[in-house]
Formats: C-alpha cells, structure tokens, sequence
C-alpha cells in the first residue's frame, strides 16, 4: 500500500491507525541509514515507512 498525497491530507493519521491493526507493527521514519532499514526489515513484523511530504 502506498500513502502518497499533499500535505495535510490523513498520511500519517492513517500509518497511525494502521498500527493498532498488523502484527506487531514497527514504524520507520523516511531518513534511514540502509543499515537501520535492513536491520528493522529482518525483525517479524509489519513495518510501515513513512516517508516526509515533499514540498515543492
């Protein structure tokens, strides 16, 4: 599934709802090293990523 929008539009709102419903959900934010994001990929979970809206 991917969340993209303007901002203001319920993203994050919705990532935060998503949480109280996967199995054992894991947020990441968007400015990762790659080695975090591996580390945080091997976990069993649900990872959702969100990512900062792009302003223009």
């Amino acid at each position: 599934m991917i969340l993209d929008g303007p901002i203001h539009t319920g993203k994050s709102t919705t990532i935060k709802s998503l949480t109280l419903l996967v199995y054992r959900p894991h947020v990441l934010g968007g400015k990762l090293s790659e080695a975090t994001f591996r580390d945080a990929l091997k976990l069993e979970t649900t990872v959702l990523i969100e990512e900062g809206d792009k302003i223009n």
